[in-house]
């Protein structure tokens, strides 16, 4: 496990990506602590899993390429923004995860990533939990996907297109 983690130190010493902790791990047993390790880019990631540039490849690995682009763009925003705002996710030990979770002096907002062109309300079910465990610090939900224009899922989560990023 010790040469996991150095293995993972030098590639974020090296500028190659990036960890992403956890949000909610103080007092909270049912949420997973392990970081999630974010690649700086998607060439990068798509080099380091050896994968060759395809039509195959966009097919299979849209939602993963999405997801770290994403990712990427609002860790960058956030480091710019300054400390105040932080870039996290959310996991519970059943299964629920939100990929990010943006912090900034105001609020908690939680960000499913979805390859999808449709986006529908059962699309957001783990931002709605998230919502939900966090009443106090949350008020509302993002999905980011390919949808066209932003678009009402519930009274607190909306869809909005990656190019509003």
């Amino acid at each position: 496990m010790a040469t996991l983690r150095t293995y993972y130190q030098v590639l974020e010493d090296t500028f190659v990506g990036y960890r992403i902790p956890a949000f909610g791990a103080a007092g909270r047993k049912r949420v997973l602590t392990t970081p999630r390790f974010l690649f700086y880019d998607n060439g990068v990631r798509n080099a380091a899993a050896r994968y060759r540039f395809s039509p195959d490849l966009l097919r299979t690995q849209a939602g993963q390429l999405l997801e770290n682009w994403v990712g990427q763009e609002l860790l960058h925003r956030c480091r710019y923004a300054g400390r105040a705002y932080r870039l996290s996710f959310w996991r519970t030990v059943h299964g629920a995860e939100v990929d990010y979770v943006l912090e900034t002096p105001d609020e908690v907002i939680p960000i499913e990533v979805k390859a999808t062109e449709s986006p529908v309300l059962s699309d957001a079910s783990h931002l709605r939990l998230f919502l939900e465990t966090y009443p106090e610090r949350s008020r509302r939900g993002f999905v980011v996907c390919r949808c066209r224009a932003p678009r009402r899922l519930s009274d607190r989560v909306e869809a909005i297109p990656w190019s509003c990023l």
